[in-house]
């Protein structure tokens, strides 16, 4: 590494500083995963993200090392300097990652200074070393941030970063200040095994300091170091820091090699190069993992110790201070058990030295996943699929010195010879007498799932006690009391017994959970009544009753269609047919195989029917297609948040989920399958499926009357009743009959005028609650789509060309032309894109500028992200994508033509005032002027340069001859021009006094002209009596002598009958959108 160096002082004691240099191949080496990581140690270029880097060609040694594994990394060569970064997966820390900084020996690190700035724009960046901490918020080398930290007097530092996933920071300057020893320490060791064997002697001498010297203890080839102690007073020494003893006692803890070398009767503990694994408590049900980051395992915890205890010829991973087994149940689990746990084994692992073994388990009963490797990740500890050697699953097994354990861990089997039992429960399962069990002395055994009429367990009062006894040779009889009955449990669902649980050898006046004899209280059931039951000393039959909140209703017989509820169902928003889904839109309502109806119950599951091909079943194996056949098959419900009311439908006791697959309902056999939206269900009744279908082929044309391809107003008026009859009541007969009626009219057509375009991607509806509309980007002077908001932007202008069926848009507030399909605009008419207007679905047309283009035909809404997107671009696509549909809501925007004074070519600018009666937006290109008056020079114009206008004030607007200019709304009220001393005409009074700006017949330069008797009409602006005159001379023309031969100002509003959007009437029409004359007018 190059080190700029920096003397700080002179003699044995002076400091030195250090840069480091990670701007160039010889400042330093980085390495993928860490200098001496097995087989992963190799030098990478320094545009490979690493975990480690250490300077060259210089002393001391000087290293920085990412702490917490593949969970960040850092790169260099390049004028940033270092690049520190937080990988894309969460920490135990929240968003914090450590870096540790590390000198050679004879040296320490005395301080340390950071300048750093933002890698990533918007994401704040956090430095903090031994409780000193800077943060930047800039990205900008100029503004970056500096971490100072003095007086550390230690031969390693972390350094801890926080920040977002995938973010960092970069380190153009890294000072680093230390110091070499100088004061020469002579010590001896000796260095002794968890068992107190002694494994070797040492003396040596070292340079330190005042305080003391830095010891490291030496590698013992299969062990790892623990601890230290003084070996003079035998007080604990921290080798972290600095220690003066010349005599130390080193222990040291063997390193278990493989599973065959473990002794039940020793702790261990398990730690991997990122986490150990421990229980939280006693009682827990599940183990968890700590970060090393956040500590090592405390081998006094019985908590986090553990043992390998093997049983009928297979080893188990015991928790001693839990008394209970490590094992799993599905992909991801991690649980605490006290019977039937999943065994273990021990690959050989050279990942890592001194992380020997990788742990594997075993469940016979999973059969998803009946092989699985413990991990630890920054998510948690996890028995699953992983089974790439890593640094979350390298074990380094550590031998806890002084500690024997017995584990309370057996093999039993259960007889009862004095009769009435066939089986017990072993935790709730149901166990064959006979048949071996594994278990802990904290297992619970019962006569039944419900309730536990066993007297005693080999003459003791608890299981426990059978177990401990020193007699106990693996069998446990168990004996029953001598009076026992039977209660029946019938469960009832709309007065029909769904379920039948006959609960035998119960003691009398015992309490049963009828919950519990349940097996529980499945998805969607509640209000289980009665709660309990106590039996007598006679047989008896008792009735249960719960609520059910299925999404479908259960029949008797689901294959009889005169008694069962038909139901379409979509999975993965398609409809699906035998074992097909295939389109979310389209079904056949003809077609039985579309029809399902669902049988079963809760309890033990629910069956499928399809009126054509029968029992729906899958297999336990991923992506089994769905297959059909008389007999029932039980599927389990839970349900799935992805739809309102969706639901998942698997294979109980597995993860094998009903899932589309390729089109195919098949199986997704995965943890994460429960919540996939591949995975969600919904049903629909015919009814259902009919207002949808009024929804989707009938609605838009009532919604959107008025607009081009919907409904004329008056036509949606005259079958309103109509259609609210069928939206009450409907029925798919009456719905083909209205809807075939309804398409019989004539749809508005495009016509050359204004409109609002609004996105027909209805998804932007449904998943963000707001309307997306074409907009003019004043920034790029593009076309693009946003949020509506009904402003000038988003006005566009369909102009016809002439002599064909197509049109232009143009943008009538920057008085451009779209000119191609990406949005990009052009003032030259004759080069914009012409499309033509295309119905496709109700109330939408596609803008299609290339019939024949196939995926380049139609302007469509770039990034709508299936409706998430924000806002976005446009661009080209097939005319039928929902994102090139398009709702065309034709808008009334009064006009006004600009004068044509005879004296001004055509062509050429005029001026002219105005006044409006509402707040306008004028387009860009037409100028807006206010006069104002300066104390120095009199009399002043001043532009206006967002070209609005407020109501009933006077203005000056400028624009080419005679052209026809909009006023377009404006969102809010414009602010009244401060000192403006235009005001508006009123049309009846007569002005004497002040000025008006006019042509005088044949002259091409507007003047101020005097009035003198004049009625200045309402849409006209002068200046009135006592406007000062100084300064005018410079205006335009500046003033002329009277007003004879001013050019008029006309407009182009027409009245008209005024409807609400609904089609009702309106005779005072507030602010909002109506229709007049057939058109929705902006108010």
């Amino acid at each position: 590494m190059l080190l700029l160096l920096a003397m700080c002082g002179i003699g044995a004691s002076a400091q030195t500083t250090v840069s480091l240099n990670g701007t160039s191949t010889t400042g330093g080496t980085f390495y993928r995963g860490g200098k001496y990581s097995q087989g992963a140690g190799d030098a990478q270029s320094g545009s490979t993200w690493c975990c480690s880097w250490v300077n060259t060609g210089s002393t001391p040694q000087i290293t920085l090392e990412v702490r917490d594994g593949t969970w960040g990394n850092m790169n260099s060569y390049n004028a940033n300097g270092f690049a520190m970064y937080r990988g894309n997966s969460g920490l135990v820390n929240g968003n914090t990652l450590y870096y540790r900084l590390a000198i050679a020996n004879g040296y320490r690190i005395n301080g340390i200074e950071m300048q750093f700035y933002n890698a990533n724009a918007s994401y704040p960046v956090t430095l903090s070393c031994n409780g000193v901490s800077a943060t930047a918020t800039s990205t900008s080398a100029s503004a970056a941030a500096t971490l100072t930290v003095t007086d550390l007097k230690a031969q390693y530092v972390d350094i801890a970063l926080t920040v977002g996933a995938n973010q960092g920071c970069f380190v153009p300057v890294f000072n680093v200040t230390y110091e070499a020893a100088d004061i020469e320490y002579n010590y001896s060791y000796t260095m002794y095994d968890a068992s107190h064997n002694e494994l070797g002697t040492g003396s040596n001498s070292l340079m330190g300091y005042a305080e003391g010297y830095t010891f490291t203890a030496p590698s013992v080839n299969g062990y790892a170091f623990l601890s230290a102690v003084d070996g003079t007073t035998f007080q604990p020494l921290d080798l972290s820091g600095t220690i003066t003893a010349t005599s130390i006692v080193l222990l040291y803890s063997p390193i278990l090699s493989d599973l065959a070398s473990a002794d039940a009767t020793k702790a261990y503990t398990l730690t991997t190069p990122r986490a150990f694994i421990h229980a939280e408590s006693a009682d827990a049900t599940e183990f968890s993992r700590t970060m090393v980051s956040n500590g090592t395992a405390d081998m006094t915890n019985p908590l986090h110790q553990w043992t390998f205890v093997t049983l009928g010829g297979k080893t188990y991973l015991y928790n001693v201070g839990a008394k209970k087994f490590a094992s799993y149940t599905t992909n991801k689990s991690h649980h605490l058990v006290t019977s039937a746990p999943a065994y273990v084994t021990g690959d050989a692992s050279t990942y890592k030295t001194g992380y020997p073994i990788v742990l594997k388990f075993t469940n016979d009963a999973n059969t998803d996943q009946p092989t699985a490797t413990l991990n630890m990740s920054a998510g948690g500890v996890m028995i699953d699929s992983w089974t790439t050697h890593d640094e979350g699953n390298v074990q380094q097994i550590l031998q806890v010195p002084s500690v024997t354990v017995v584990p309370e861990a057996y093999v039993a089997n259960f007889t009862c010879t004095g009769g009435g039992l066939t089986s017990v429960y072993v935790d709730g399962t149901e166990v064959a007498l006979g048949t071996d069990v594994v278990l802990t002395s904290g297992a619970t055994v019962s006569s039944s799932a419900a309730v536990n009429a066993i007297e005693s367990y080999n003459g003791f009062a608890t299981l426990a006690e059978a177990l401990a006894d020193a007699n106990f040779a693996g069998t446990v009889d168990v004996a029953l009391p001598a009076t026992v009955t039977t209660v029946t449990l019938n469960v009832t669902r709309d007065n029909r017994v769904v379920k039948t649980v006959t609960i035998e050898n119960v003691p009398e006046n015992t309490e049963i959970n009828v919950v519990s004899a349940l097996g529980g209280t499945p998805n969607y059931v509640s209000n289980i009544s009665p709660t309990t039951v106590t039996s007598t000393d006679v047989d008896q039959t008792v009735t249960v009753t719960y609520d059910s909140s299925l999404p479908f209703e259960l029949s008797a017989d689901p294959t009889d269609a005169t008694v069962s509820t038909p139901y379409f169902f979509i999975l993965r928003s398609k409809y699906a047919y035998g074992n097909n889904v295939t389109s979310s839109s389209s079904y056949d309502l003809a077609n039985d195989e579309y029809y399902w109806t669902f049988g079963g119950n809760e309890f033990d599951g629910i069956t499928v029917y399809n009126r054509t091909h029968g029992y729906m079943r899958v297999g336990t194996t991923d992506n089994s297609v769905a297959t059909f056949d008389t007999t029932p098959f039980a599927f389990a419900i839970s349900p799935n948040n992805n739809q309102t009311d969706g639901f998942n439908l698997y294979v109980p006791g597995t993860n094998s989920y009903i899932n589309d697959r390729g089109n195919k309902i098949s199986t997704w056999l995965h943890s994460a399958a429960a919540s996939d939206a591949g995975s969600c269900l919904k049903v629909f009744t015919i009814n259902d499926l009919v207002l949808n279908l009024i929804a989707s082929d009938i609605d838009p044309y009532f919604e959107y009357a008025g607009c081009v391809n919907a409904l004329q107003v008056t036509d949606a008026s005259n079958l309103a009743e109509e259609y609210s009859a069928l939206k009450a009541a409907p029925n798919y007969n009456d719905y083909l009959t209205f809807k075939a009626k309804v398409e019989g009219y004539q749809m508005v057509e495009a016509t050359e005028g204004y409109y609002l375009i609004l996105s027909g991607l209805d998804a932007f509806r449904t998943k963000q609650g707001v309307d997306k509309a074409m907009l003019y980007n004043t920034s790029s002077k593009n076309v693009a789509w946003g949020n509506v908001d009904v402003s000038a932007a988003q006005i566009m202008k369909l102009k016809a060309v002439e002599g064909t069926t197509t049109f232009r848009l143009y943008v009538p507030l920057a008085g451009t032309y779209l000119q191609t399909k990406a949005g990009v605009t052009t003032e030259d008419e004759a080069s914009g894109i012409a499309f033509e207007v295309v119905a496709k679905k109700p109330s939408k047309v596609a803008l299609v500028y290339n019939a024949n283009g196939g995926t380049d035909a139609a302007l469509h809404a770039a990034g709508h992200n299936s409706g998430a997107g924000a806002s976005g671009s446009l661009t080209g696509w097939t005319a039928d994508g929902d994102a090139s549909m398009w709702h065309l809501i034709p808008v009334e925007i009064e006009e006004i033509t600009l004068i044509s004074p005879a004296g001004v070519a055509d062509g050429e600018e005029v001026m002219q005032g105005f006044a409006n009666g509402y707040d306008a937006q004028l387009p860009l290109n037409v100028g807006v002027f206010t006069i104002t008056e300066d104390l120095g020079a009199g009399a002043r114009l001043d532009t206006i340069a967002t070209s609005q206008i407020a109501a009933d004030q006077g203005y000056i607007i400028s624009g080419v001859k005679g052209a026809t200019v909009p006023l377009l709304p404006v969102n809010g009220t414009v602010d009244v021009p401060a000192g403006n001393l235009l005001v508006a005409g009123d049309g009846s009074s007569v002005v004497s006094g002040g000025y008006i700006l006019a042509y005088k017949k044949g002259e091409a330069e507007a003047k101020f002209w005097s009035i003198n008797g004049l009625t200045v009409p309402a849409n006209r602006s002068y200046l009135p009596a006592g406007t000062p005159t100084r300064g005018l001379e410079n205006i335009f023309g500046g003033i002329g002598e009277d007003v004879t031969g001013i050019n008029g100002i006309t407009t182009g509003a027409e009245n008209g009958t005024v409807y609400d959007l609904q089609g009702r009437r309106v005779n005072n029409a507030t602010k909002g959108v109506y229709i007049i004359n057939g058109k929705k007018v902006i108010k």
